[in-house]
């Protein structure tokens, strides 16, 4: 029988302490087709928040930003370990605009995990947090 691994059958990974990365250290890799499937599955959340057209860009980077900071914080979780990494959901307050201004969103975006304080979307908004 084979070598049950830290992580999956075989593996040779090691448990390794890093440093927490800041939020300028923090690469954020998106895909277009993700920023697109959120506008255009989840539109509803995007409007219930305060959120017009013209404000998809400006909402695209608070995201962005405050996926860095949580991250940088601990504020997350990790969904799953498959064969392409750890899949983490990362919990932000996002924050509604205009007539929802002083209303905050909990809510979370997913992403994995990659070296070198590298993260690679999943899905922008994945959900609600109760």
């Amino acid at each position: 029988m084979g070598n049950s691994g830290l992580y999956h059958k075989y593996c040779h990974c090691k448990k390794e302490a890093i440093d927490n990365p800041t939020v300028d250290k923090i690469k954020l890799i998106i895909l277009p087709g993700k920023i697109d499937f959120f506008f255009k599955d989840k539109i509803k959340w995007y409007y219930s928040w305060g959120y017009l057209n013209e404000d998809k860009e400006e909402f695209v980077e608070i995201v962005k930003r405050l996926t860095k900071e949580s991250f940088s914080k601990g504020n997350y979780e990790v969904e799953n370990h498959t064969k392409f990494g750890f899949k983490i959901n990362i919990f932000i307050d996002l924050p509604g605009k205009n007539e929802k201004e002083n209303k905050i969103y909990k809510t979370w975006t997913n992403f994995m995990i990659f070296p070198n304080g590298k993260l690679k979307i999943n899905t922008l908004i994945g959900g609600k947090v109760n």
